[in-house]
C-alpha cells in the first residue's frame, strides 16, 4: 500500500473526455486527489475545460489532436502513451475512459463508462451514429485488450459489474458510485400541469422518441390537455444527424421545446421549476439526471431497467415504464394530470459492500497500490 501522506505522482488519462457526465465525474476525481499531498497530472484534449482550477498540485498536458478520430485516440492509448508514461514515472495511473492503456506504471486503473457493448442492436443506431454502432460491436474488444493488467477496474454500477466478470473473468472490480446515498424524498404536491426537462445530449440511446411519440399521441388523443404538458430537450436541429432527425420529425410538437444546450445554471432553474423528472434512456453506466430529480424532490418516470432501478435507489415516488411503449407512458402523463396516484415506493438493495464517495474511492485506490 502507498501511503497518502508521501507525494507522489498521480496520473489522470482523460485524453477523449468533454462532455457531461464524464467530465463531471473527471473533475470529480481531480478535486477528491488534490485532498492528498499528490502531483497530479491530468491528460486531456483540452486544457479550457479545466480553466477553474489554480493550484500548485496540478498540472496539465494537453494532446488536442485526440479528437480528430477514433484511430488517433486507439493509437495514443495503446502505443503513444507507452513512452509518455515512461517519460511521466507516475505512482498510479489512472485511465478515466474505459481503455486500459498500453502504460508503464507498477499502479494501473481503469475507470470504465461505456456501456455500449450490452446495448441491444438497433438498426437506427447504424442509420443516425454509426459510430456509436460500430463501438457496439468491438467495445468489448477493446475492454478486453489490458484489462488484467490493472490493480482493479471501477465502474459505477453492480449490473456492471456482473457483466464484467462475465465477460472478461476478472474479479478485482471497485463499484464506486458517482453520487452519495443521500436519502432524497419527494413532494406531495398535486400535479396540475406536466413540466419537465430531459437534459442529456442527442445519443442515439437515450430514447427521446419515447417521450417524443407519448407527448404526440397525448395530444393527439386528448387535445383538451395539450397546454398542461410541457416538454424540454436540450439539443437543437444542429447538434447532428440524429437530432437533425429528430427536430424534423417532432419539430411541430408545440409542447416540446428543443432549446439547444444550456448552461448549467439555466437547467438547474428548469429542474426547479419541473413538476416531474423523466429519464426514458436505455443505456446508462449510471443516469446523473435522476438524481438530480431527486434532489429537486420531483416524482420521478424512468424505463424499466437495471440501471435505472440502481440509480434510483430508495425513493418515495416512482413509475418505471416499458421503454419501448409510448401510448402507455401517454396514459400516463393524462392519470397524473387528472390527479391519479400513479406514483410508487422503489427500493434497492446492493448486493455487495460499495464505495459511495470520490473521497472513500481515492482511499481504495491507495490501499490496491503497491
Amino acid at each position: 500500500m502507498i501511503s497518502s501522506q508521501n507525494k507522489f505522482k498521480v496520473v489522470l488519462s482523460g485524453v477523449n473526455i468533454n462532455e457531461a457526465g464524464q467530465l463531471k465525474v473527471f473533475k470529480e476525481m481531480i478535486n477528491a486527489f488534490l485532498k492528498k499531498d499528490v502531483h497530479l497530472i491530468c491528460i486531456v484534449n483540452d486544457v479550457l475545460l479545466f480553466k477553474s482550477y489554480d493550484n500548485q498540485k496540478l498540472e496539465f498536458i494537453e494532446f488536442p489532436e485526440i479528437k480528430k478520430s477514433w484511430f488517433s485516440r486507439l493509437k495514443f492509448e495503446f502505443f503513444d502513451v507507452k513512452k509518455i508514461s515512461i517519460d511521466i514515472d507516475a505512482d498510479i495511473w489512472i485511465n478515466m475512459q474505459d481503455i486500459s492503456a498500453n502504460t508503464v506504471c507498477k499502479n494501473s486503473f481503469v475507470y470504465c463508462h461505456n456501456p455500449s457493448m450490452f446495448a441491444k442492436k438497433s438498426f437506427s443506431y447504424l442509420l443516425y451514429d454509426w459510430k456509436f454502432f460500430l463501438w457496439n460491436y468491438l467495445y468489448k474488444y477493446l475492454y478486453q485488450i489490458n484489462i488484467s493488467s490493472n490493480n482493479a477496474v471501477i465502474v459505477q454500477q453492480e449490473w456492471i459489474a456482473k457483466e464484467f466478470k462475465s465477460h472478461f473473468n476478472i474479479n478485482n472490480i471497485i463499484v464506486a458510485r458517482p453520487k452519495n446515498s443521500t436519502k432524497y424524498f419527494a413532494d406531495d404536491s398535486n400535479i396540475e400541469n406536466l413540466n419537465f426537462i430531459y437534459p442529456s445530449l442527442p445519443r442515439v440511446f437515450k430514447n427521446f422518441e419515447l417521450i417524443l411519440n407519448a407527448i404526440n399521441y397525448f395530444n393527439d388523443n386528448y387535445p383538451h390537455y395539450k397546454n398542461k404538458i410541457s416538454c424540454t430537450l436540450t439539443f437543437d436541429q444542429f447538434s447532428n444527424k440524429f437530432s437533425k432527425y429528430l427536430f424534423n420529425k417532432y419539430s411541430h410538437l408545440q409542447n416540446v421545446e428543443f432549446s439547444g444546450i444550456l448552461p448549467y445554471s439555466e437547467v438547474q432553474k428548469r429542474l426547479k421549476n419541473s413538476t416531474i423528472g423523466i429519464f426514458p434512456s436505455k443505456l446508462e453506466t449510471w443516469g446523473l439526471p435522476i438524481n438530480e430529480y431527486q434532489e429537486n424532490n420531483l416524482p420521478i418516470i424512468v424505463a424499466d431497467l437495471p440501471y435505472a432501478h440502481e440509480t434510483v435507489g430508495n425513493y418515495n415516488k416512482v413509475h418505471f415504464v416499458d421503454p419501448d411503449n409510448y401510448k402507455y407512458l401517454a396514459k400516463i402523463f393524462k392519470k397524473i394530470i387528472d390527479g391519479d396516484d400513479i406514483f410508487y415506493e422503489a427500493s434497492y438493495k446492493n448486493e455487495n459492500q460499495l464505495i459511495n464517495s470520490y473521497d472513500s474511492l481515492v482511499n481504495e485506490i491507495f490501499e490496491l497500490s503497491k
